[in-house]
């Protein structure tokens, strides 16, 4: 008798494990779920203190306005903080107009189609007043162990 409880608890695990290795795999060919509830909430954080600090995601100052251009913005008054002008780039990054997020099975698009973006993220030499370049979307190591560590704990839970 007791050997044919084991069987029947045997059965009866082994029907579970199927039914979690199904989830499982079902999880990992839709990461729908990670990249809406964590990753993408954190690639927003992570470009709001790059404009809040004024620094790049690994944490290098942004470099200084220029004197001439300080002082436009200052008979502006649309004061001194860089990249915020008017706000449109920041915003485009925070889910406004031309925000650019996308969230398939199997990736998760980020960014702006806003075109001074390019110009801001990457620089532009070579101009009669050249724009340094002020890096507020990167994809850091920091970026790829955080987003690994989202994609495992979800596996996690689901497993």
């Amino acid at each position: 008798m007791p050997v044919y409880r084991f069987v029947v608890i045997t059965n009866v695990a082994r029907g579970d494990v199927q039914r979690k290795l199904r989830e499982f795999r079902d999880a990992i060919r839709d990461m729908r779920p990670v990249f809406t509830n964590d990753t993408l909430p954190y690639v927003r954080r992570q470009t709001r203190e790059a404009f809040q600090q004024e620094s790049t995601p690994s944490g290098n100052p942004w470099p200084d306005l220029s004197a001439s251009y300080l002082a436009r913005r200052r008979r502006e008054g649309t004061g001194e903080t860089k990249l915020r002008r008017f706000w449109d780039l920041f915003h485009s990054l925070m889910g406004g107009t031309n925000a650019v997020e996308s969230v398939r099975k199997n990736h998760l698009s980020y960014g702006t189609s806003d075109p001074r973006a390019a110009w801001h993220n990457e620089g532009r030499p070579g101009r009669k007043t050249p724009l340094p370049q002020r890096t507020f979307l990167d994809i850091t190591p920091q970026t790829v162990d955080d987003v690994a560590d989202q994609v495992i704990d979800h596996l996690i839970r689901v497993f």
